[in-house]
């Protein structure tokens, strides 16, 4: 238990002291980035733009992360579509435990995606793998719900978040 604690400390002072870029909200601070430089305001251009956020690299990442995409329809009358990476920690350093970075797209719901039945899809990544994350990229983009929801062009509003699982 003391040597628990004491990992614990250790690690949180040296992500301050040292390692910021490692910590695990960096990569919220990474894809508010992206989204600034790009300026997104379709559907696709989010899409394009979580595309590339997947493909950062975070050193803070131990064991591997997984990649989530939801969308449903909201009891105000708007429809959302949900791009979450999420990562798992898993080291002596750290205690086990998963993260998740959303990128949220508020859309209106128009008459095309009422058709469109609530859902989700994972691909699991490294240790995980169910599919290479570009052979999951065409996965969704051939899906023809997806298709839909990538044919939306006024996006209301979108938020970033982050969020701890569970610890143990």
């Amino acid at each position: 238990m003391i040597l628990e604690i004491i990992r614990f400390y250790v690690y949180g002072l040296l992500t301050k002291l040292f390692i910021w870029r490692t910590s695990p909200t960096y990569s919220k601070a990474v894809l508010h980035e992206l989204i600034e430089r790009s300026n997104p305001t379709t559907v696709t251009e989010f899409w394009k733009t979580f595309k590339a956020f997947c493909s950062v690299t975070f050193q803070h990442d131990l064991y591997g992360d997984a990649l989530l995409i939801q969308w449903d329809h909201d009891e105000d009358g708007t429809f959302s579509i949900d791009f979450t990476r999420q990562f798992q920690y898993n080291s002596f350093i750290i205690n086990e435990h998963m993260d998740q970075c959303s990128l949220t797209l508020s859309l209106k719901n128009s008459s095309e995606l009422q058709t469109v039945e609530n859902g989700n899809i994972w691909s699991f990544r490294k240790d995980n793998t169910t599919k290479p994350i570009n052979e999951f990229f065409s996965q969704i983009e051939e899906m023809s719900h997806f298709k839909i929801m990538l044919s939306q062009n006024e996006v209301e509003s979108h938020e970033v978040t982050y969020s701890k699982l569970y610890s143990s």
